[in-house]
Parts: structure tokens; C-alpha cells; sequence
């Protein structure tokens, strides 16, 4: 099982900023605590894809609604599936356009439900 501070900075490590990504999520520690460590080799490998370009962002061109004071559309999200002790959680990697990964989500279907909405995401965006 994984080390949340170990986890935290690794994701941190491969992001490869100066500016402190915030980490999210409803028992954000208590979840990362059963994440296999060949799971969390497959989330560090998808956040690597991430910051190469490889992974297409969710994009809004919402310009009147704010996300914590910032523009939807200066924003950019990926996100991913993934089960952990058989539940299904998500991911959602949360970059201002051309600056920094501002936040790392990891929770259940029931919290990112909430926080898609903040962020105008239908369902069909992920």
C-alpha cells in the first residue's frame, strides 16, 4: 500500500513546478492508503502522459463562470477512472492554461459528481 506523503510527492516530482498543487478528495489519505503500489505506478505513468501532451484536456470556453476565481475557460482538466478496494474513484487533474497544476482530486464518484458541476462538465466530458 502506498505512503500518502510519498504519493503526494511524486505526483509533485513528476509535475515538476515550483508552485504546490493543492491535493483533494473526500479521505484523500485514507484512499491513497489502499492504492496498491502497482496502481499508483499506473497513475504516476498516466500523470507523466499528462504533462508530455499526451492526454487530451476537458477544455470549457466558459468565460462568465469562475472556479475559484478563475475563468473556466483559462482552465484545462484530465481526468481518469480507476478502482481502488473494488470502488470506483476518479481523478481529475485540474492546470491553468499555459502556468501551473493548481489541483489533484482523487475521490469517489459521489465528490467529483459535485465538482464536475463546479467546473460545468457534463457527463459526456468525462
Amino acid at each position: 500500500m502506498v505512503n500518502p506523503k510519498d504519493f503526494r510527492e511524486k505526483i509533485w516530482e513528476i509535475l515538476s513546478q515550483e508552485y504546490k498543487i493543492e491535493f483533494l478528495g473526500t479521505d484523500f489519505e485514507e484512499t491513497v492508503k489502499k492504492i496498491s503500489e502497482t496502481k499508483a505506478e499506473q497513475i504516476y505513468h498516466w500523470v507523466k502522459q499528462v504533462v508530455e501532451g499526451n492526454v487530451a484536456p476537458i477544455m470549457k470556453n466558459i468565460r462568465d463562470k469562475k472556479y475559484k476565481g478563475i475563468p473556466l475557460n483559462k482552465l484545462l482538466s484530465f481526468r481518469k477512472e480507476i478502482q481502488i478496494s473494488g470502488n470506483e474513484h476518479r481523478i481529475l487533474l485540474i492546470k491553468i492554461k499555459n502556468e501551473n497544476y493548481i489541483e489533484f482530486h482523487l475521490s469517489q464518484h459521489k465528490y467529483y459528481d459535485t465538482l464536475r458541476k463546479d467546473l460545468s462538465l457534463t457527463t459526456k466530458d468525462g
